[in-house]
C-alpha cells in the first residue's frame, strides 16, 4: 500500500542502493508556516543516516511552526529509527516547532507501542486536543 504523498519537495526521495526492498522515502512539503512530511519504507539505520541531515535543513527553514508526520507508510522500523523520531520531535521542540502525527502504520504502531516510545512521540498531541476539546 502506497502512502498518503504529501508533496513532493523534498530532496531524499528514495534510497536506490543495495537491495530494492529496503526502501525509504521522504516526501515534503511546506504549507505556509507548516512542513508535513511523509516517511515510508523501513526506517532502519541506513535510512536515519540520509533523513537526518535533510530533516535538519527542512526544520531550519523560517517562519516554520507546525510540523505534521505522516508515518502510515513505514513498514519497518529499528533502534536507529526510533531515536531518529526522537531526535525529530526534541529539534522540533528546541526550535519551537509544534510536532504532530497524523498517522502510524501497525507495525510502527506495535513498536511505538512496546516500548512506550509512543506516548513521548505524541505527548504534545494529547495536551493540545484537550485545550480545543469543548468543556
Amino acid at each position: 500500500m502506497r502512502p498518503h504523498r504529501c508533496g513532493d519537495d523534498s530532496e531524499v526521495a528514495t534510497d536506490e542502493v543495495q537491495d530494492p526492498a529496503r526502501r525509504f522515502e521522504l516526501v515534503s512539503r511546506r504549507v505556509d508556516e507548516a512542513l508535513e512530511l511523509a516517511i515510508a519504507g523501513e526506517l532502519d539505520m541506513a535510512a536515519t543516516f540520509k533523513l537526518e541531515p535533510e530533516l535538519d535543513r527542512l526544520l531550519d527553514a523560517p517562519d516554520l511552526r507546525r510540523l505534521e508526520c505522516d508515518l502510515a507508510g513505514v513498514s519497518f522500523v529499528d533502534s536507529a529509527g526510533l531515536g531518529l523520531l526522537l531526535a525529530l520531535r526534541e529539534r522540533s521542540q528546541d526550535r519551537g516547532i509544534a510536532m504532530s502525527v497524523a498517522s502510524i502504520s501497525a507495525p510502527l504502531r506495535r513498536i511505538l507501542d512496546v516500548s512506550g516510545i509512543g506516548a513521548v512521540l505524541t505527548a504534545g498531541e494529547a495536551s493540545s486536543q484537550r485545550r480545543r476539546a469543548p468543556d
